[in-house]
């Protein structure tokens, strides 16, 4: 079994040979120091950045959340990345992948509000499951929410994650637990397996009533109310 240095340095022939130059300086990075759990997340999202599929990456997320524990730990640092920074394209990335359990466990000890679960469905991604998440929660008076953090999945697994700075809604309404409202949003990510990497300034933000899942209907129902 090659040791995982050996598996890093064939990785970076590889990447230079592709011109994958992000791949190649954050193998460095962790190269330094091959137990840093910032740079390990960074070499993931740097590969997910240059078009790198679930079979490159899996590997990887095997050997280093290879447990309850590291997963865990994994999650939180992404999540605790995201809090305050707006262009952490990288810790987004390092959301994808993980049980779904992981993910929004580390959203609940985060004190991270659940405002509602929508479905999304293409033609060739089949239906898959979004839930909506922030810190601080709109309400009447104040129809700011922020940062907003999503989550989509299929089977059990993280397939897609956004990170908003914070949305103002322009109108919002809320049944059963699920915020419906629509607006516009800033600095926003959004990363999807098998690939797809997206920034952008500003953009329109909308959650629509035909659009919602009832949270009891999904893995969420007991997701906390905080």
């Amino acid at each position: 079994m090659p040791s995982t240095s050996s598996k890093l340095k064939a990785l970076q022939k590889k990447s230079v040979e592709k011109g994958h130059w992000q791949v190649v300086a954050a193998i460095s990075a962790l190269m330094a120091d091959e137990s840093s759990l910032d740079a390990r997340i960074n070499l993931i999202g740097a590969m997910q950045e240059v078009g790198l599929l679930s079979n490159s990456l899996e590997p990887w997320w095997k050997e280093w959340r290879s447990d309850d524990q590291t997963t865990a730990e994994w999650a939180g640092r992404c999540l605790d990345r995201l809090k305050s920074v707006d262009t952490d394209y990288w810790a987004l990335t390092g959301l994808l992948g993980l049980p779904l359990e992981a993910a929004t466990g580390a959203l609940a000890a985060r004190n991270y509000h659940l405002l509602g679960i929508r479905f999304a469905t293409t033609y060739k991604d089949g239906r898959w499951l979004i839930a909506t998440f922030c810190l601080q929660r709109p309400s009447p008076m104040s129809k700011v929410a922020a940062p907003i953090i999503e989550v989509g999945w299929s089977e059990g697994v993280v397939t897609e994650a956004s990170r908003w700075r914070a949305v103002i809604l322009s109108e919002q309404s809320e049944v059963a637990g699920n915020l419906f409202g629509k607006g516009s949003g800033t600095y926003y990510l959004r990363a999807k397996l098998p690939y797809g990497c997206w920034r952008i300034a500003e953009d329109v933000f909308e959650l629509r009533e035909d659009w919602m899942v009832p949270k009891s209907e999904t893995p969420l129902a007991d997701y906390p109310v905080l």
